[in-house]
């Protein structure tokens, strides 16, 4: 027990360890400084060494462990101190060195003109005991809340309890999202307080500065689109296009809305935007109307006034309110703070979704508002009469006013409710921003020092993440939606699993592919974590993601995806497997939606979806007709059992649905088609292609034999038969040695004579190879995987590679030069079998 705890807690640090050592200056023999290390940090299994160095390259060394590079990374800081080039920065990473007594690690610099006499540092390592003390309560308290799923997955063998527990120690690879605000999507009741709507005018400020070819649009659009009574006041700022006072001065004359009325102010001189702003808010005050700030590079859509000032109208002490948009900092959709750019159409599509959102549900408090779309109230507009001229032409002098209301008892709202195109830049131009944001910034940060915290704050907890990630999908459906019926069009959405491996590596191969041939979004449902789904929408601008528990909003989000194609790749871990496929079907309802299942897992054949027997064992193909063993069904919480006959049922479903069965080798394609003999017509055969290039590696010459077992080795994967193959290989006449390159399952302790490496990265593989002289390699798996992209990498390196004849990694080895087919016998020799045929072939050869 106490060795298992052992290799769990191992399991636990290697994940979560981070110590770290300060840095220190590098001196050369003649004591000048040609460097610094900022900083070395062990960071889980690896080592990580960052500073700076005037040299043609730097090396780390560790063990066998080895990374180099040229300085090459921007230090602008270094060069503004020592008045040098900024590409001096470097930042090096290894597998973290296991070193012998009295062995450090090095850092090797190569002066340029000094190749014969290269600087080598010996580098001290931050205290690895000390570290592993104060993981410990973190560990303890995970291992206690853990407890109670590690008792049910004993006993019940859910894999949902499995997943629970890696996601309570925080092994999961994917980091929890923040949950979803479900009333976002309600409709309103009828015991709902009525919305308040504005009914008084309002003052429409836009300053122009250029831009002829968006005036017309940006000005028709206030004309067409705005709701309430309104007064526009138009600052045309000597503009040097000749074209735009002419046009001002012809609308102006023109004909007007009944709404509204125009009038225009000309500088005799160019003013900037805070003095246009500040000329148009002294008329504005005249009024006495709430204000609007309007960029002349900014689309309103319908219906956007009342809109806007419903927060002002409905909560108290609101100074301003600001809407989401494509480019407006916080207020950004897809991307918090990245500027998407919107083809022709798609602000409208993505303001319709808004629109529909619960009145007031997310009106979020901010730190500032953004003056490109930006409600002001005429109340604190009355004591705050002026945009502080110090901020020069622009930027940063409505967060300077919004601070200042703030003082006054003021806050700042956003209304999720209304999307805005803003085509940011267009204004004044993106250079004159450049040179304006440096200086600005830091007078903001000497008058409200605590204003980039707030903002760092907002940003990292997100209160807008539920209608920013809704917006995302409008985004979504509005890109698909401008491509009509083109292939493209189709938004794949993914249900997937949250454990990594090579699922998870194929499906996220798959979706960059995509982005990066036409740019195509695409939606992943993931299941097995803290919630019931977690929603992840990649775009070319990164992901965004959200929790929930609720079906329905998912369905929410998904509605604006008018084409999709719902596609299985992995279910594990999810609490509620069986009603997966119902949900998958639920899910594509009320668009033009396609399906597809790949065959990552056996979920749609069993609830064994690795299709061991209750006892662990693999016989082959398993079908209603042909099976009754207890492990092939499901016990439910409330104590119903779901037989393998419902299961496939409810299975059978979505696979009669789906107009493609993908499976990846020609093992996979024989179950499944033994499962669902009626619907082989369906099955796709497209085996996987190695992601990574794997070099062929080199093994330490004069060495004796040493197995390599490849991966993180769980039950399935052969855990359970490795403590009995170090035993068969070290008791025979020729010891053979045996290393694991991953984790294991800590529910199966080996003998002292194993060495589990830990975590790896695949460019370590050589280095690996060469620390612990790895000889060849064993692929333990007892169930018949799908595809093994391990398995790949194995036979890849060129070393001898031994699996049993089952599943996909019976195939590969079968067909390798390098490969040994091991025969699979259920029972308890499997490990015997094992060891025989890894001594059998080195006798034959």
């Amino acid at each position: 027990m106490l060795r298992r705890i052992s290799v769990l807690f191992y399991r636990f640090a290697a994940t979560h360890l981070h110590a770290k050592m300060p840095g220190y200056p590098l001196v050369d023999d003649t004591g000048a400084t040609v460097g610094n290390i900022d900083q070395i940090t062990l960071r889980g299994s690896r080592l990580q060494v960052e500073g700076w160095a005037q040299a043609g390259r730097v090396v780390l060394q560790g063990g066998t462990g080895r990374a180099s590079m040229r300085p090459n990374l921007e230090r602008t800081d270094v060069a503004s101190a020592l008045n040098i080039k900024a590409d001096v920065g470097f930042f090096l990473d290894i597998p973290r060195p296991n070193l012998p007594p009295n062995r450090v690690s090095t850092l090797t610099l190569t002066i340029p003109g000094q190749a014969d006499h290269p600087l080598i540092f010996a580098l001290p390592e931050p205290n690895l005991r000390g570290a592993h003390r104060r993981l410990l309560p973190k560990f303890a308290g995970a291992v206690a809340r853990s407890a109670p799923h590690a008792l049910r997955w004993k006993f019940g063998r859910n894999p949902a309890h499995r997943a629970r527990i890696k996601d309570l120690m925080g092994l999961n690879v994917h980091s929890p999202a923040t949950v979803l605000n479900a009333a976002l999507f309600a409709a309103p009741g009828p015991d709902d307080e009525p919305m308040r709507r504005a009914v008084t005018p309002i003052t429409i400020i836009l300053p122009v500065y250029n831009a002829f070819e968006l005036l017309e649009e940006v000005i028709d659009r206030v004309f067409a689109h705005t709701d309430l009574p309104w007064h526009l006041i138009v600052v045309e700022d000597c503009s040097p296009d000749e074209r735009v006072r002419p046009y001002l001065q012809e609308r102006a004359a023109g004909k007007i809305p009944e709404s509204g009325t125009f009038e225009l102010l000309e500088n005799d001189e160019n003013l900037g935007f805070i003095g246009s702003v500040n000329r148009a808010l002294k008329r504005g005050l005249e009024l006495g109307h709430h204000v609007v700030l309007l960029n002349s590079d900014a689309f309103v859509p319908a219906g956007w006034a009342t809109r806007l000032f419903e927060p002002m109208l409905n909560a108290r002490n609101v100074a301003t309110v600001t809407p989401m948009s494509n480019d407006a900092e916080i207020f950004s959709s897809p991307a918090i703070c990245i500027r998407s750019v919107l083809e022709p159409g798609m602000a409208d599509k993505i303001d319709g979704v808004a629109e529909g959102f619960a009145p007031m549900v997310s009106a979020a408090r901010v730190p500032t508002g953004v003056g490109f779309c930006m409600a002001m109230n005429i109340d604190y507009l009355r004591k705050l009469p002026q945009l502080d001229t110090v901020f020069g032409k622009g930027y940063g002098e409505e967060v300077d006013w919004c601070r200042k209301a703030v003082a006054l008892g003021g806050q700042h709202l956003t209304q999720p409710r209304l999307y805005v195109e803003h085509r940011g830049g267009e204004s004044f131009g993106s250079e004159a921003k450049i040179k304006l944001v440096a200086n600005n910034n830091s007078i903001i940060a000497k008058r409200y020092p605590g204003y980039d915290g707030d903002v760092a704050h907002f940003i990292n907890s997100d209160p807008l993440i539920t209608p920013r990630l809704a917006l995302a999908f409008a985004w979504a459906g509005a890109w698909s939606d401008l491509r009509g019926a083109a292939p493209e069009a189709e938004i794949p959405v993914y249900v997937a699993h949250s454990l990594g491996g090579g699922a998870e590596l194929y499906l996220q191969h798959r979706i960059e592919a995509e982005m990066k041939a036409m740019g195509r979004p695409s939606v992943i449902l993931r299941v097995g974590g803290g919630n019931r789904w977690q929603v992840e929408l990649t775009g070319p601008d990164g992901v965004i993601s959200g929790a929930t528990d609720k079906i329905e909003v998912v369905a929410a989000l998904m509605a604006p995806l008018t084409r999709r194609r719902l596609i299985y790749s992995c279910g594990v871990g999810d609490g509620q497997a069986p009603e997966l496929p119902l949900d998958m079907l639920k899910l594509g309802e009320g668009a033009m939606t396609s399906f597809e299942l790949l065959f990552h897992d056996f979920y749609a054949i069993s609830p064994s979806y690795t299709l061991l027997d209750s006892d662990g064992v693999f016989r082959g193909a398993v079908t209603v007709e042909g099976t009754d063993d207890e492990g092939h069904s499901y016990n439910m919480a409330d104590g119903e059992t779901i037989t393998l006959a419902q299961w496939q049922e409810r299975w059978g479903k979505l696979v009669a649905a789906a107009d493609s069965l993908t499976v990846f080798s020609k093992s996979s394609h024989g179950l499944v088609a033994a499962a669902y003999p009626s619907f082989a017509d369906k099955i796709n055969l497209r085996p996987h292609e190695l992601i990574n290039e794997i070099p062929r590696l080199n093994v330490a010459e004069g060495a004796g034999r040493v197995v390599g077992i490849l991966g993180n080795i769980g039950y399935q994967k052969g855990a359970a038969i490795l403590g009995d193959l170090a035993n068969a290989l070290a008791d025979s006449d020729t010891k053979i040695g045996l290393v694991v390159i991953g984790n294991t399952d800590p529910a199966y302790a080996l003998p002292q004579s194993v060495t589990v490496h830990g975590d790896y990265e695949l460019k370590d593989l050589q280095s690996l190879v060469l620390r612990y002289k790895i000889t060849e390699w064993l692929i333990p798996s007892v169930w018949p995987e799908t595809f093994s992209y391990t398995v790949h990498e194995a036979i890849a390196t060129g070393l001898p590679t031994y699996a049993f004849d089952i599943g996909a990694q019976g195939d590969a080895v079968a067909l390798a030069q390098n490969g040994v087919v091991i025969s699979f016998e259920p029972g308890p020799e499997l490990a015997k079998s094992a060891a025989e045929a890894i001594h059998r072939h080195q006798a034959n050869a």
